[in-house]
């Protein structure tokens, strides 16, 4: 161990977040390492990693730790050594918080280089270990590039029918790439709409690719073509394509896309095309009552069962849009029970068979409406990302703060033609929003007369979009529908 070069796993990175450090994984991390790792560290802790951002022997880098924190070898040693090729995550605990890292933090040199950093890169100007929102700016941010379609679906939670007159240059896009990688964000996703219909698609996703942003993934109900595979492979993607597929029968695409008849083969050609090339690909397939049935989704997966390539087949319920008119979407809206026997059928018959993922969305069956009584903090699902790391730009500069809030008056929160993404993070509207105040909500709404007012929303939890989804763009500041205290639905959310 002694002459041996470490180096800290290029696969993570640093960013000084003021307050404290976080310690994030990169896009495309290899598989001995932590996939989409995200941890507030000590600035001690970055301190400490920051030494071996340049191959060095263990001896050297304690020599230079022992230096640089006045502290004995031994002191030095018991910090660092956990670290090294660390098979599993870990915790470590310091004045009542913990510090979790991800596993083979610090590994022997290879070919790979890390970025490097100096310890005094990590000082901060004091300790927050508590708060959730970043105090530097964003982490993510997902990018708008059109919201025009080539379908008109039936369950569609976009906004599509906002005219944008003023969209963002190409060259707009490209310097907000290079704001985001200054800044050391981590992600920088692409949607649409259709992100295949604006006409520099390729030249942002390749500016992408240069500065280490791969979009997770790409959807689309764009039949794919030649031309787009080659402009795929020229730019150097290498996550998934993800097309968009709800049924195999004409009838029932043409009754809830609104397409033609010759949609289903060019979509076909396409999948076919993607599957003889090498470009990572999934399918995700929507139920309503056009297609929520044993026989449906067999026909999908006795298509889907002669692709090579295929990495995924992702199948959910179509959930409620604010987009769509209530009455007319509750005719197309599933219910639970044939969820859940179609979920039953493909666990117990296809998945057993299937050489490929099969990913069944239970998210929006298992919301557990009316049952949190401590704040949002409890609610079940995943933990929402707007405010605390996360913003959404709209094809003309506008930015909110949810993918599906879009262009509502409430959440616009700056503008990235006259603002950097720092200034937008930090501007009047996003502050107000992420540190609500009783007096900025109506008297009318429990949460205004609610004891957990402060912890409930300072934890950034709620899911603003169902609530309006729920009670309407009126009562955006009624509680969220998991809370114990929610008035019943105007517009039901449940299956």
């Amino acid at each position: 161990m002694k002459n041996i070069n470490y180096i800290l796993n290029p696969d993570y990175t640093f960013k000084n977040d003021l307050k404290r450090v976080i310690l994030y994984a990169k896009s495309q991390p290899a598989e001995y390492s932590s996939k989409s790792w995200f941890s507030i560290i000590h600035p001690v802790q970055a301190m400490i990693l920051s030494f071996f951002s340049k191959e060095r022997t263990l001896d050297e880098a304690i020599r230079l730790i022992c230096l640089f924190l006045e502290i004995s070898d031994e002191e030095a040693k018991t910090k660092i050594m956990p670290f090294i090729e660390n098979a599993e995550p870990l915790k470590n605990s310091y004045k009542g918080h913990n510090f979790y890292f991800p596993k083979m933090l610090i590994i022997k040199a290879n070919r790979n280089k890390c970025e490097e950093f100096s310890p005094e890169e990590m000082i901060c100007e004091g300790n927050d270990f508590v708060t959730k929102r970043l105090y530097s700016g964003p982490l993510m941010l997902t990018l708008m590039l059109s919201n025009q379609c080539v379908t008109k679906c039936c369950y569609c939670y976009a906004d599509t029918s906002s005219q944008v007159e003023n969209p963002l240059s190409t060259d707009k896009i490209l310097d907000l790439i290079k704001e985001a990688k200054a800044i050391n964000m981590n992600k920088f996703n692409l949607i649409g709409g259709e992100v295949f219909l604006h006409k520099n698609w390729n030249v942002i996703l390749k500016e992408l690719v240069k500065n280490d942003f791969y979009p997770d993934i790409i959807s689309t109900k764009v039949p794919i073509t030649e031309k787009i595979i080659s402009k795929l492979e020229n730019a150097k993607y290498s996550n998934n394509i993800q097309i968009s597929l709800d049924s195999m029968s004409s009838d029932s695409l043409e009754q809830s896309l609104y397409v033609n008849k010759g949609y289903i083969d060019r979509v076909k050609k396409g999948i076919y095309l993607l599957d003889n090339n090498n470009i990572n690909y999934q399918i995700a397939t929507i139920l309503t009552t056009y297609n929520d049935s044993i026989e449906s989704m067999s026909s999908m997966y006795n298509f889907i069962k002669s692709l090579k390539k295929i990495k995924s087949w992702r199948i959910a319920p179509a959930m409620n849009s604010l987009y769509k008119n209530y009455q007319e979407f509750s005719n197309i809206k599933t219910n639970r029970e044939k969820v859940e026997n179609v979920y039953f059928f493909i666990e117990k018959e296809i998945k057993p068979q299937a050489n490929f993922d099969i990913i069944l969305d239970h998210s929006y069956l298992d919301r557990n409406y009316f049952s949190s009584e401590k704040g949002s903090e409890h609610f079940a699902g995943s933990k929402c990302s707007a405010l605390n790391n996360h913003l959404f730009i709209l094809p003309d500069g506008k930015v909110t703060i949810c993918e599906q809030l879009y262009w509502n008056k409430n959440f616009i929160i700056g503008d990235i033609k006259t603002n950097t993404l720092t200034q937008i993070w930090n501007s009047p509207q996003a502050l107000r929003l992420a540190y609500m105040k009783k007096e900025y909500i109506d008297k009318k709404s429990k949460c205004y007369s609610c004891g957990q007012f402060q912890n409930c929303f300072d934890n950034r939890n709620r899911c603003w979009t169902d609530i309006i989804k729920a009670y309407g763009d009126e009562h955006w500041d009624y509680p969220d529908p998991r809370c114990k205290k929610a008035p019943q639905m105007i517009q039901e959310l449940n299956f």
